[in-house]
C-alpha cells in the first residue's frame, strides 16, 4: 500500500500522522504515479503487476465529495495532485481523514486522471482502469460537474499541450557592484539578476529548466509597460478562446 507523499512548497498546512519529521504541506499526492498520453496509459499498480478495479461512479462521486469537503481541490496535472483550498485548514482532522481516503482508494488519483483526460481531449482510455463506456460517460459528467472549471480546462490544456517550455517562476537577487576591473572608482549600479523558472510537459514526464538575466530599474519599467500591453492582448484573446468553446462542434459527415 502507498503511503501518502507529501511535497515541499511553501507553505505548510496540516501534519502527517506518524511521520513526525515532515509535514503535509499545501500540496497533499498520493496514490500510484500515472503517465498519460493520448494513445497510452500506464500506472504504477500495472507495473507492479497489481490489479485495480474501477470505482461505480456514485463511490466515485463520493470520494471527490469527500476531499472537497475536506477543503481540499485537485490540480491539472497528470497525476491530479491535491491542494488546499485555503492556506490553513483542520490539520490533525484532515490529515486523518485524508489517509483513510488514501488507504481505501489508492488508485484514485489515477482512475480521475483517465477521467480527465477524457473529459477534455474527448480521447477514450484505450484500458479498464475506468470501467465500461458507460461508467466512463457516467465518471466524467460528475468530473465536469464537480471539478472542470473554465480556469481549469485553461490550465490543463496549457500545461499539457504546450510544444515550448512555459513560466512556472522566478527567484531574483539585487546587486550593487562595488568594484570592476579598470575602474578606479566604485561603480555603485544597482541591478537584479533574474532567474525565470522555466516548465516543460512532454509526454511520459516533466524537464525544467531555468534562465538567468540582468535587469535595472529603467528596464525593469520598460518590462512592466510591455508586460501591461501583454496583459491587455492576453484578455481580449481570453475573450476569443471562451466564444470559440462555446461553438459547437459540427457532427462528421458520414454520407
Amino acid at each position: 500500500m502507498n503511503k501518502i507523499d507529501y511535497q515541499d512548497v511553501s507553505e505548510s498546512v496540516v501534519s502527517a500522522p506518524g511521520l513526525a519529521a515532515q509535514e503535509m504541506s499545501k500540496d497533499a499526492e498520493f496514490g500510484a504515479k500515472v503517465e498519460l498520453s493520448p494513445n497510452q496509459v500506464t500506472t504504477g499498480a500495472e507495473k507492479n503487476g497489481l490489479g485495480h478495479k474501477p470505482l461505480h461512479p456514485s463511490e466515485f462521486r463520493s470520494v471527490l465529495e469527500q476531499l472537497d469537503e475536506l477543503g481540499l481541490i485537485w490540480t491539472s496535472d497528470l497525476p491530479p495532485r491535491l491542494i488546499a483550498k485555503e492556506p490553513q485548514i483542520n490539520g490533525d482532522s484532515t490529515s486523518k481523514r485524508l489517509a483513510e481516503i488514501q488507504t481505501d482508494y489508492p488508485e484514485f488519483p489515477n482512475e480521475l486522471g483517465y477521467v480527465i483526460w477524457y473529459a477534455l481531449t474527448g480521447a477514450e482510455p484505450s484500458v479498464d482502469e475506468v470501467g465500461t463506456k458507460e461508467e466512463l460517460d457516467n465518471k466524467t459528467a460528475v468530473v465536469r460537474e464537480r471539478l472542470i472549471t473554465p480556469e481549469f480546462r485553461e490550465e490543463f490544456f496549457f500545461r499539457h499541450m504546450l510544444k515550448v517550455p512555459y513560466f512556472d517562476s522566478l527567484d531574483w537577487e539585487v546587486v550593487v557592484k562595488t568594484s570592476e576591473r579598470g575602474v578606479q572608482a566604485p561603480p555603485g549600479t544597482a541591478y537584479a539578476l533574474v532567474s525565470l523558472l522555466l516548465e516543460s510537459h512532454p509526454y511520459g514526464g516533466k524537464t525544467a529548466q531555468q534562465i538567468t538575466f540582468a535587469i535595472n530599474h529603467q528596464r525593469l519599467e520598460k518590462l512592466f509597460r510591455l508586460f501591461g500591453d501583454l496583459s491587455i492582448a492576453l484578455q481580449k484573446a481570453h475573450r476569443i478562446g471562451d466564444s470559440l468553446h462555446r461553438i459547437p462542434e459540427e457532427a462528421p459527415d458520414v454520407s
